[in-house]
């Protein structure tokens, strides 16, 4: 659909969801794909709040492959994603990043340091009205992040929903 109409933007919004949707359930090689289609279109966008939907979505998918120096990178990104959503007051782009950076800590054996980032934010993330990251946040420090079926079905509706726009 979006692609019929041209609506770049549109199109990559809607690759980046798919992509984030394939690699909550598993499938990086997918997730991959379709960040690789939306970042071919990535470089014609002027959206702001598009290119950080990008971004936070590359650093996801890159953060998954387990690797140190991923990991490392995806840091590295999400630091700058936070700092652009800062800038021009994005407030829950900053709190996805903030989760998305917990996540890698965790991940990566830091987890006094994960548990601090995403206890934080859960409490900041409640108090600002954004109770879904609020939520993820203290699942992800409890390490519980990944026992959701209501969650992966939900995902699964979501990728339909993305191909079908696109």
């Amino acid at each position: 659909m979006f692609r019929k109409q041209k609506l770049i933007e549109d199109e990559i919004w809607a690759n980046a969801v798919l992509a984030r949707a394939l690699l909550a359930q598993g499938k990086s090689a997918d997730a991959g794909k379709e960040l690789d289609a939306a970042m071919g279109r990535g470089a014609k966008i002027q959206n702001e709040e598009a290119r950080l939907k990008l971004a936070l979505t590359a650093a996801s998918i890159r953060a998954a492959s387990g690797r140190r120096a991923d990991q490392a990178g995806a840091s590295n990104s999400l630091e700058a994603v936070l700092a652009q959503a800062k800038k021009h007051g994005f407030v829950g782009y900053q709190l996805e990043a903030r989760l998305a950076l917990g996540e890698i800590e965790m991940k990566s054996g830091h987890i006094a340091a994960g548990r601090a980032r995403l206890t934080a934010l859960e409490n900041d993330a409640r108090a600002k009205g954004f109770l879904l990251i609020a939520r993820k946040a203290a699942a992800v420090s409890k390490g519980s992040a990944g026992n959701q079926p209501q969650h992966l079905r939900t995902l699964t509706r979501l990728s339909k929903v993305a191909r079908l726009l696109l």
